[in-house]
């Protein structure tokens, strides 16, 4: 081929172009990761807002507290059958606790053993990610039903 006297393309392109480029390229993907993360915060403090809410709405957090305090207080043999005895009576009007009482109970030898032997964290964990995941209007008897569904997995 004959030489046209042509400069190459390479030749072309002003060295200080590309920089600028890429350093436009970068801060709008910079911008768009910034965006992305802060549109992914939003969601979970909105979803996080909308749990506690409905928690509160339905007293769960008190109830689960106090049905919480009494397995590792009375420690039953059935836990699971504790647990459907203790929600069929009506758990929001029992009274307080005594906190000494409570503490004094949960220091004793044994309550974290009986805790993990009755595998209270995963049954407490598994309750209430089924109930922020379904949001039941009538949370006392889904949570009766999840109990007797989910009784093979807790029971002894």
């Amino acid at each position: 081929m004959e030489d046209t006297g042509s400069v190459p393309m390479l030749q072309l392109l002003d060295d200080s172009e590309q920089p600028l480029e890429l350093e436009a390229q970068e801060e709008e993907q910079r911008r768009k990761r910034e965006a992305a993360v802060a549109a992914e915060k939003e969601f979970a403090d909105r979803s996080r807002r909308e749990a506690v809410r409905y928690l509160e709405e339905h007293g769960i957090a008190k109830v689960m507290n106090r049905l919480l305090i009494q397995l590792l207080m009375n420690r039953p043999e059935k836990p699971i059958a504790y647990c459907v005895q203790f929600l069929r009576t009506n758990p929001a009007e029992l009274q307080e606790p005594d906190n000494a009482l409570v503490a004094q109970k949960l220091a004793e030898p044994g309550s974290r053993e009986y805790m993990i032997k009755a595998r209270l964290p995963w049954l407490f964990e598994d309750l209430l990610s089924g109930l922020l995941v379904d949001r039941p209007a009538e949370p006392g008897p889904w949570v009766l039903a999840w109990l007797r569904f989910k009784k093979p997995r807790y029971a002894k």
